[in-house]
């Protein structure tokens, strides 16, 4: 018996169009999934931020502006402390001078004194100098007249002169003798206002101590200059305690300032002054949010994200509060640029720097 062969089984025609759709389909599924891979990819590797907005009637910030002007009526209390302070050393400076030019006065007075008293002495000294030298010579014209008297009484024995002769050499002797006697007092008066100027000046340039014996003068001078000179240590004392205060409160000043400085800086301070909108950015993110970064908006949070800013700047200093995910994070705040109003009102929003 022959074997009838298998006829062909007719396969259904497939339109064009099918084919069509079924490509357009495996696109779109594929698409799709291309699609979903860049949103997951993008969404891990944006940085997520939690938005907020400032404004000057915010509680937060009222506090906040009270708490500014307590410290800028510190900073103006310490900058009046400064300048008192400073005032002050100046008039101490001026008052130690004014004693230092004392002090030094004093002592030129009795250096004068000293010297003055050596001129004294010298001159008395000349003085005395010249007087024994004519001392010398009326002692040898005394013995020149005494032996001429001797001379004119021998000759008036002789007839040789006569009695008025012999009388005016008597006068001659006493007038010399006379001259003698008054050259002496002299002499002796001279000596001792020369030993009472020696002692003076002995008195005055001698060393104040309990035993030695120093002149009035020298005395007061010493109590005068001991007087100034606690005095001045004193004063110096004073300037130098000045000197510290107002190196203090200028210290402190000078960190108030910068306090200040610091605070403005901040966004709680800045909403004093205009609205601010501000983003927390936690430490994980830090490293993908910079200046100029796109701020995007998504569909919740993920998909259709759009541009609604840029970052302005990243404001210094370490923030603790509640982040993108509801748990109090570390990290810092942002300054945020938006082109829509509301973007603040999202929940979060991401960076993008690429």
């Amino acid at each position: 018996m022959a074997e009838v062969a298998d006829a062909p089984v007719a396969l259904p025609a497939t339109s064009p169009w099918t084919r069509v759709v079924s490509l357009l389909s495996l696109a779109g599924v594929l698409g799709l999934i291309a699609w979903a891979g860049t949103e997951v990819y993008l969404a891990m590797t944006d940085a997520w931020i939690a938005p907020l907005r400032l404004s000057p009637n915010d509680d937060a910030v009222m506090q906040a502006r009270v708490r500014l002007t307590s410290q800028l009526a510190e900073r103006d209390k310490l900058r009046a402390e400064v300048e008192f302070a400073r005032a002050q050393a100046e008039v101490l400076d001026e008052e130690y001078a004014r004693l230092a030019t004392l002090l030094d006065a004093a002592d030129g007075a009795l250096s004068w004194s000293d010297d003055e008293l050596g001129s004294e002495i010298r001159a008395v000294g000349d003085l005395l100098e010249r007087m024994r030298d004519e001392r010398v010579a009326l002692v040898d014209i005394q013995a020149r007249e005494v032996e001429r008297l001797e001379r004119a009484r021998a000759n008036l024995s002789l007839g040789l002169v006569t009695e008025a002769e012999v009388a005016g050499a008597e006068a001659a002797v006493d007038r010399v003798a006379l001259e003698l006697l008054t050259l002496d007092r002299t002499v002796a008066a001279s000596e001792v206002e020369h030993a009472r100027w020696v002692r003076r000046r002995r008195g005055i340039s001698a060393t104040v101590t309990p035993e030695a014996r120093v002149s009035p003068e020298r005395g007061q001078h010493h109590e005068q200059r001991l007087r100034v000179s606690v005095e001045l240590a004193r004063i110096n004392a004073e300037r130098r305690r000045q000197a510290e205060l107002v190196r203090v409160a200028t210290n402190t000043l000078e960190a108030t300032e910068q306090l200040l400085e610091e605070l403005r800086e901040r966004p709680i301070y800045r909403a004093m002054e205009a609205r601010t909108d501000i983003a927390f950015v936690p430490y994980d993110a830090a490293e993908d949010v910079d200046e100029g970064g796109r701020v995007l908006a998504c569909v919740w949070g993920v998909i259709l994200c759009r541009d609604v800013g840029r970052v302005a700047e990243l404001i210094p200093g370490e923030v603790v509060t509640e982040g993108p995910w509801g748990e109090r994070e570390r990290g810092r705040y942002a300054a945020l640029l938006l082109d829509e109003a509301d973007a603040f009102m999202e929940r979060t929003l991401r960076v993008r720097l690429r």
